[in-house]
């Protein structure tokens, strides 16, 4: 799909649907926004989002498409996101916490913690990455008494996290996984 500012600010939402759930297609409207600095074409986009978030048409999404919010990275964005957060949908939720913590929004990833119980190793990873970028001891406590720090189906993402995370503490409790 060939994609140039006039035909993503033109799109329906059935169009812009078919876009979000397809990495390649996302990659190249980020691409786009990237060179732009479009407020219409912003807001258009967010505007397909909020249309799109709390309906069916939520699961079809790729996670990465949430980055397109993040390169946006308005409060409008932001606050999209942080809703995410608190959707149903394990794979958007994993995908928003991402994206806010590339773009330093750590304030809430709290509400990533749960998902480290989830059942699919795509959204641990997401979130274990996404605790990690953020460095520093601020989850270390949550995630020492986490019920799975130590489960053998998680041990691998808490390793990865400490490791990220990179703090004297961390590391401790990481050989300790470890041994």
């Amino acid at each position: 799909m060939k994609l140039d500012i006039d035909e993503i600010i033109e799109l329906d939402k059935s169009s812009f649907l078919k876009i979000v759930t397809n990495t390649r297609s996302v990659v190249k409207m980020g691409a786009i926004l990237l060179k732009q600095n479009n407020k219409v074409l912003e807001s258009r986009i967010i505007n397909f989002f909020r249309s799109i978030f709390g309906t069916k048409s939520e699961k079809k999404l790729c996670p990465e498409s949430l980055f397109i919010l993040g390169w946006i990275g308005n409060d409008d964005a932001i606050e999209l996101l942080v809703s995410c957060l608190k959707s149903g949908e394990p794979k958007i939720q994993a995908g928003a916490g991402f994206v806010l913590a590339q773009i330093d929004e750590i304030s809430f990833l709290d509400l990533l913690l749960p998902l480290l119980n989830d059942r699919s190793t795509i959204v641990r990873g997401w979130v274990a990455f996404s605790i990690g970028w953020c460095g520093g001891n601020y989850h270390l406590e949550a995630l020492r008494n986490h019920p799975y720090a130590t489960h053998k189906r998680f041990k691998n993402e808490m390793i990865e996290i400490l490791k990220m995370i990179g703090t004297r503490e961390a590391l401790e409790f990481r050989t300790s996984l470890l041994q």
